[in-house]
């Protein structure tokens, strides 16, 4: 999880993106981070009932006094986690820890549904094994699989900061090729590239693509 100081870091040094934290240990829930020119957003991730849905916490407070800080955010996430998985009123909750109007959270909401950005190309294979296959037959190996071919690979590391709907055939045939020809592990060939297809699949499939931008 990152500090207030290297969240504060990588602000100032112009870094726009994502990045996403589960904070919730059994069920739904993560801390969604999404940094902009003008400040760095907090969200609450859970499942809604047509793919992901990002409820907009606050702003971190960037050491200006307004917003607040990421243990809030990470405190907030956690309970509402918490709420959302025993059936509660967890937009309620968020409401009253931030002193939002149900109408500003429901516009949040919209908001983020609305920009139609998609996840990175590895928060799309953690959620795969995470939401999709945990509990399965099959979950460690493919686990093992990625982390060892795909997360583990240092000139990789590129390709899975890059938006899913950016990856290329030519990215997956360089991880297949790198199996084949500095593993040399042939035969895992066809397994991690049905672990890939299977990942893609399922994220298609669930409307894996709401990650905000603006």
């Amino acid at each position: 999880m990152l500090s207030d100081k290297e969240i504060v870091r990588m602000h100032q040094s112009g870094f726009t993106g994502k990045k996403e934290f589960k904070v919730v240990n059994e069920g739904d829930g993560s801390l969604a981070i999404r940094f902009v020119k003008k400040g760095v957003d907090l969200y609450f991730k859970c499942r809604g009932d047509k793919g992901f849905k990002y409820t907009k916490i606050d702003r971190h407070y960037l050491e200006k006094g307004e917003g607040i800080t990421i243990d809030k955010a990470i405190e907030i996430s956690r309970a509402a986690g918490a709420i959302k998985n025993a059936g509660g009123d967890f937009l309620e909750y968020i409401k009253k820890s931030t002193g939002k109007k149900a109408e500003d959270l429901k516009q949040d909401d919209n908001a983020n549904k609305q920009t139609g950005d998609s996840a990175t190309f590895y928060q799309l294979l953690t959620d795969y094994l995470e939401l999709h296959l945990k509990g399965r037959r099959g979950y460690k190996s493919t686990k093992n699989s990625l982390k060892n071919h795909v997360f583990e690979v240092k000139r990789f590391q590129f390709m899975l900061d890059l938006p899913a709907n950016e990856i290329k055939p030519a990215h997956i045939v360089d991880i297949i090729s790198r199996l084949i020809h500095e593993v040399k592990v042939g035969q895992q060939c066809n397994r991690v590239r049905s672990m890939l297809s299977a990942a893609f699949g399922w994220g298609i499939k669930h409307d894996h693509n709401p990650l905000f931008q603006t």
